[in-house]
């Protein structure tokens, strides 16, 4: 009679880990199912993985003493490395299901989630295959089309067809084409040939790898980063409606006196634009026309827990705007810096703008009109790469609502087709 055995883990990379060293290398899986973790009480319990393996039948039980894990903890601690090629694993019964996330009591649309990866598992799914194992597998192709880069046109062929369609979704969408030989190629090594079958499963983890890499703040700092907050970017950014939405999600949300300082007193309407917002939320209004009434400001209104200061937008490309900018920013005490970009930002001008106002020591960034583009490589590349956590996301002309706290799941997601615009 065949023994079998049930793990139960927060991953699938987990569980196989587990099933390779309890059970050796050539153990046989019989069932996955996505079960809800934690106690039966819990409404909000995480997501997790069954599977139900046995020993392969003309060997017993290997034990973890005695056998060689395919899979071990890079020397440094922050990943994961093949001991040796790992095997397949033969799947019984047919591919692994899962079924759809439970509901859950919330008025919110509910999404899925996919299912989570440590850091460290991510990162070693990110780092580039060894270049002997490259040079071995590469040919380089004759007339190559100017889209993509050889390397990435030859790797393709290699690739299953699930991995394939994944990488040009994201190719199109204008994700960075290194980082997506890298990603790919390393998930192509680490799942197995059961899961890379099925294309909907592979773009679960694949998300769940896009999502892990995008910095956020730590928990609990989206409610009241500090007391005086400002907000800088290019003109038209949409930092004005941005300064509203703040207001009301302090003011109304969280019950905190709010001030508005519009410290953008050139721009034809700007006043007018700020005190039609202030009179709709109920909050005071002052006025910034040189940098030293900040301090007015701040004597004046101890009382106040938040200062929203809207400044003035700025060229990237003239000195003069940006230094004005600064010296207004450094009347303000210990403020937080966040920088609001528009989603229809060429990349190459984030980084102009970013590399324009790296000096005023950012803390964050806040993406605008998130609900009028169909192409979110730009935003992704950009959040990637850059130091600053992304904060909100903002999209619709509405003040109230369309307002969230940044999900690296949400942007992930969008890459694939769920964008704002679906709200």
């Amino acid at each position: 009679m065949m023994e079998t055995r049930k793990y139960q883990c927060e991953t699938m990379l987990e569980a196989l880990q587990r099933i390779q060293a309890e059970l050796g290398p050539d153990a046989i899986v019989l069932s996955a199912r996505e079960i809800p973790m934690g106690p039966v009480w819990n409404v909000w319990r995480k997501k997790g993985v069954e599977v139900v393996a046995a020993p392969p039948l003309n060997s017993q039980p290997a034990q973890s003493s005695q056998t060689r894990s395919v899979l071990r903890r890079s020397a440094d601690g922050a990943g994961i490395e093949f001991e040796e090629q790992p095997p397949e694993i033969e799947w019984v019964g047919g591919q692994p299901a899962f079924p759809p996330g439970e509901k859950t009591a919330s008025s919110q649309p509910q999404r899925w989630s996919p299912p989570h990866l440590s850091r460290a598992e991510i990162r070693a799914a990110q780092k580039p295959a060894a270049p002997a194992v490259i040079a071995e597998t590469v040919k380089e192709p004759e007339n190559q089309p100017a889209d993509h880069p050889p390397a990435v046109e030859a790797e393709v062929q290699l690739l299953p067809v699930s991995l394939q369609r994944i990488q040009q979704r994201l190719l199109d969408q204008g994700v960075e084409a290194e980082f997506v030989r890298r990603t790919l190629q390393r998930l192509n090594q680490t799942l197995g040939a059961a899961m890379l079958k099925e294309e909907s499963l592979c773009l679960r983890y694949v998300q769940e790898v896009l999502a892990a890499d995008l910095r956020l703040p730590a928990p609990g700092a989206l409610r009241l980063p500090g007391r005086w907050v400002s907000l800088v970017g290019a003109s038209g950014s949409g930092k004005t409606s941005t300064t509203a939405k703040l207001a009301l999600l302090y003011s109304q949300h969280l019950g905190k006196k709010v001030v508005w300082v519009c410290a953008d007193t050139i721009r034809t309407g700007a006043i007018a634009e700020a005190r039609a917002y202030t009179d709709a939320l109920n909050i005071p209004l002052r006025l910034v026309y040189q940098p030293q009434d900040i301090q007015i400001i701040a004597d004046e209104m101890q009382e106040v827990d938040v200062f929203l200061v809207d400044t003035a937008g700025f060229n990237p490309c003239r000195e003069e705007p940006l230094a004005e900018l600064g010296e207004l920013l450094s009347q303000i005490p210990q403020r937080v810096t966040w920088l609001v970009a528009s989603a229809l930002t060429r990349e190459s001008d984030l980084r102009q703008i970013s590399a324009a106002l790296g000096v005023f020591r950012l803390n964050g960034m806040i993406f605008t009109r998130m609900d009028e583009t169909l192409t979110f490589g730009s935003v992704y590349n950009f959040a990637r790469q850059t130091p600053y956590p992304l904060r909100y996301f903002a999209y619709g002309k509405e003040t109230a609502g369309k307002f969230q706290a940044a999900e690296a799941s949400r942007l992930s997601a969008a890459l694939f087709g769920k964008g704002w615009n679906q709200d």
